[in-house]
């Protein structure tokens, strides 16, 4: 059961994978506007949402043990993963990325979002392999390390 625990924790890290962008080295060369964020600032802001909600997540599943019962994954995933989660996503949403990164971002929001549905209604299916699994891969793909693990 220790290993449903830890997939939980993976689940919420896969969730962020909306936080969107590409390679952090990239300097943006088109004149963003004051609330557009540049390539880099917005990838080093999205990312460090992603680490933190994974790092509280992680924290908080230590209160499971070695062997949770499926009732306490269930509230564990309700109460802590999910809240988590859709909170991260609500900053990463607000933040602006710059044209070059917007069609990616939003396409990765739109997948999460659709992923964290599919978890509202059954729990259990962000313990499935194929929960996040499209969503990761695009984070990972664009350079966001902490969004896509």
């Amino acid at each position: 059961m220790k290993k449903l625990a830890v997939a939980l924790v993976a689940v919420s890290a896969l969730s962020l994978a909306a936080c969107g962008g590409s390679d952090t080295s990239a300097k943006d060369t088109a004149s963003p506007s004051p609330s557009t964020l540049t390539k880099a600032e917005y990838l080093k802001q999205a990312d460090a949402l992603c680490a933190g909600m994974n790092a509280s997540i992680d924290k908080a599943s230590q209160t499971l043990g070695d062997s949770p019962d499926a009732a306490a994954l269930e509230a564990f995933t309700n109460d802590t993963v999910l809240p988590t989660t859709k909170k991260v996503i609500s900053k990463i949403e607000a933040l602006t990325p710059p044209a070059e990164l917007k069609a990616q971002v939003d396409a990765m929001l739109t997948e999460v979002n659709a992923q964290i549905a599919k978890v509202e209604a059954d729990w259990k299916y962000g313990m499935t392999p194929k929960a996040f699994t499209k969503a990761n891969k695009m984070a990972m793909d664009l350079g966001l390390p902490a969004c896509g693990s």
